[in-house]
């Protein structure tokens, strides 16, 4: 690997990991430790109260600064220090390494510098990257790719100064970062994708609950087909067409009545009601298939386990008293397991 880019990959490397060392050093220090050279007095009479403290004593000498602005100042310098070190110094010892006879002032300066700012932007964009991916195993793969790179990294450094060449150009090292951009724009086009399917998945859950929710209508008006029972079915559901609550109680009351019917044999004349045998019979294959339904109807939706039941009782009636209703494969599988 060219001198250059072992400068600034090495620079690059080691900067952030300064910094990190130094961060965690003088956040430790916090100042805390008593300092005999000022004390805290009481006013008027001027009695010493306690000793001060390191943090106080250099908050007192520099007004307006706090002591996090002196590790600040630290880190800074140590960063200018490790820079020039690398510039006069690091940048003749790599020259011999990798057996290069010179390097320009302007790369011996840049390298390091633009080293350690492109370390550092890699990281911030890693961790933008990890944000703003959705699905968790773009993110493990997002992390895999920049640890990879980190070790290409390494990898190219040491060989290089074992007097190896490399198996691949060093340009490949920023592969990694063309990967997690594909992997942005595979995680938006995923999304989308899964967002459409949920949108579907709601849409056909709420076809499913539509029909529930006739199916109960239908049987009603098979249960109450004349007289005044009937007339006063038609204007309750014509008022809860219009977005009147008819409540649970009427739902609930009305089915047991519905079944009461069934057990007495009243319903014979179903016999021949093909539709309405074949709307309860795909109603059965949704529950025993799992598919999800959204009931909208409130009032339906809380006496839902009551409708489930009046809707088994009717399709197992309806396939007894019809030699020419079979029970579905499907209903007959789910009732053995």
């Amino acid at each position: 690997m060219p001198a250059f880019w072992v400068i600034f990959w090495l620079a690059g490397l080691l900067l952030p990991l300064l910094i990190c060392l130094s961060t965690k050093i003088f956040s430790n220090d916090g100042g805390y430790e008593k300092d005999t050279s000022h004390y805290w007095a009481s006013k008027p009479s001027g009695g010493k109260i306690r000793d001060a403290n390191r943090r106080e004593v250099w908050e007192h000498l520099n007004p307006g600064k706090k002591w996090e602005d002196r590790h600040t100042g630290c880190i800074i310098f140590l960063v200018i220090a490790f820079v020039l070190l690398f510039i006069f110094f690091g940048a003749d010892l790599i020259l011999s390494f990798t057996k290069t006879t010179s390097l320009s002032w302007f790369l011996k300066i840049s390298a390091p510098i633009l080293g350690g700012l492109t370390v550092g932007a890699l990281l911030g964009f890693q961790s933008l990257i990890s944000s703003k991916l959705q699905s968790t195993f773009f993110i493990v793969l997002n992390t895999l790719s920049f640890i990879i790179m980190g070790l290409m990294i390494i990898t190219a450094i040491v060989l290089t100064f074992l007097g190896f060449s490399l198996p691949l150009s060093h340009h490949w090292i920023w592969a990694p970062v063309v990967f997690s951009l594909l992997l942005l724009v595979f995680d938006a086009l995923v999304g989308k994708s899964q967002h459409k399917q949920a949108e579907k998945r709601q849409a056909a859950a709420a076809e499913k609950g539509g029909a529930l929710e006739l199916w109960v209508i239908k049987l009603f008006e098979k249960v109450f087909y004349d007289g005044p029972e009937r007339d006063l079915i038609n204007r309750l559901f014509s008022d809860s067409f219009q977005g009147v609550s008819l409540g649970k109680d009427f739902y609930l009351a009305n089915l047991n009545v519905a079944l009461d019917k069934l057990r007495q044999g009243e319903m014979f004349y179903l016999k021949t009601d093909d539709g309405f045998f074949e709307d309860t019979e795909a109603l059965m294959l949704d529950l025993v298939g799992g598919r999800p339904m959204s009931i909208n109807n409130s009032d339906i939706y809380a006496v839902r386990q009551e409708v489930v039941q009046a809707l088994q009782a009717y399709y197992f009636y309806l396939v007894d008293i019809s030699p020419k209703h079979q029970i579905h494969p499907r209903i007959e599988a789910a009732l053995k397991k």
